[in-house]
């Protein structure tokens, strides 16, 4: 019985026989059946190295999905072709969900700036805003999430940072079944994880230059400004306070101010830096684009344990899935699709919309052709795809 390591397997691989996790007693893939993204996936999370099978190669799917790939992206692109050419977008912003989104992100920047000038603080515009923020993640948690990877909200960076941060932590937390009490001073500690910046000059912020070490000092210390302001200026219990504190804190003890490990930090700050590093990923920075969901949840997903708990990181992809609402992918018959429903359960296999099938047909919205990948088995998603290399002028949500 030959040996095969996991690494040389790829997504829609066939063998003649049997795929084996040991030397033959338990059966892990039937002949003939393609290797499932889902199963790779378990594969690399259990920690398994290889696989044992008698049989042969039959069938390289995944190298003939590469190849009719690589055509398609050597296929001219429209210049007009953007994210927010699409009329996704244009109808996001017709929903009262966006209104209300734009209207939580617009009221979270002018507390923002209220703390700038050094004016007196309460903690009721902030309750304020949870109180909202949660209602609306309740009743429209994947828009909230399509919401998030949309970077067209400019003038209210901080603002929607702390909105986008705080939709998340509450999903996990949610997920999680943390008590009620807990979830709102996570929520409430996720609006105000980076208050503590807005003490901090802001040329230090905005260099583009290497910082040095003094410098480096003072942007680690927002962490302990915001704590302070927590506590002293809003007069927010510790423990909610502590959150901010920690929420620099690494997994593996490398992070700041306390290097603490694992347990040692609160739930809360585990799930506050696990949500800041998504948002942050697929954020527009001035130096770089922002990431594609799938490729900041991946960058997670590869963390291992170094900067966050998997535990959080897979209560987040549980709660969002592997492709974030909105996402465009490519299935394995070249087909485009856009992901309107993720499945906890299944985060490989979230319910599409057909938006071009293999033959090159455009679909409408009012076609309104569902692809659920939990019962077509024999399609699966090759990759995401960047919105801005597609011209998805005349599709809809």
């Amino acid at each position: 019985m030959q040996k095969i390591m996991i690494s040389a397997i790829h997504t829609g691989m066939q063998f003649s026989q049997a795929l084996y996790l040991d030397d033959g007693e338990n059966e892990f893939i039937p002949a003939g059946v393609a290797v499932s993204d889902d199963t790779l996936l378990l594969l690399k999370n259990k920690g398994y190295e290889f696989l044992f099978t008698d049989g042969e190669l039959i069938k390289n799917e995944d190298t003939e999905t590469d190849d009719e790939t690589k055509d398609a992206e050597q296929q001219p692109v429209p210049e007009q072709a953007s994210p927010t050419s699409s009329n996704f977008l244009a109808s996001l912003k017709n929903t009262e969900a966006y209104t209300e989104y734009v209207i939580l992100v617009q009221n979270c920047q002018k507390f923002f700036n209220s703390v700038q000038n050094r004016e007196r603080l309460t903690i009721a515009p902030v309750s304020k805003v949870m109180r909202n923020l949660t209602v609306l993640v309740e009743a429209h948690p994947e828009l909230c999430v399509a919401m998030i990877l949309e970077n067209d909200i400019v003038g209210f960076e901080m603002g929607k940072s702390a909105i986008d941060v705080a939709s998340l932590s509450y999903l996990v937390a949610q997920y999680l079944q943390l008590t009620a009490d807990k979830i709102e001073e996570i929520t409430i500690a996720a609006l105000l994880h980076d208050i503590g910046m807005l003490r901090i000059n802001s040329d230090i912020i905005t260099k583009k230059e290497k910082l040095n070490d003094a410098e480096k000092q003072t942007i680690e210390a927002h962490t302990t400004y915001g704590y302070n302001c927590l506590v002293n200026e809003l007069m927010l219990p510790q423990r909610l306070a502590k959150i901010v504190l920690q929420h620099h804190e690494w997994y593996d003890g490398s992070g700041y101010p306390g290097h603490l490990v694992a347990d040692e930090i609160d739930i809360g700050a585990r799930i506050v830096a696990c949500a800041d590093s998504f948002t942050a990923m697929t954020s527009q920075k001035s130096y770089r684009k922002a990431m594609l969901g799938y490729d900041a949840m991946k960058t997670l997903l590869n963390d291992n344990g170094t900067h966050f708990d998997p535990i959080i990181v897979n209560a987040l992809i549980r709660s969002i899935g592997i492709y974030p609402i909105g996402s465009i992918v490519m299935l394995s018959d070249n087909s485009l699709c856009r992901v309107i429903k993720s499945i906890p359960e299944f985060p490989l296999r979230p319910q599409l919309r057909l938006l071009i099938d293999s033959t090159g047909t455009v679909y409408g919205d009012d076609e309104n052709k569902i692809i659920n990948l939990q019962l077509q088995k024999n399609v699966f998603i090759t990759q995401a795809i960047d919105p801005a290399l597609v011209d998805l002028s005349n599709l809809q949500v």
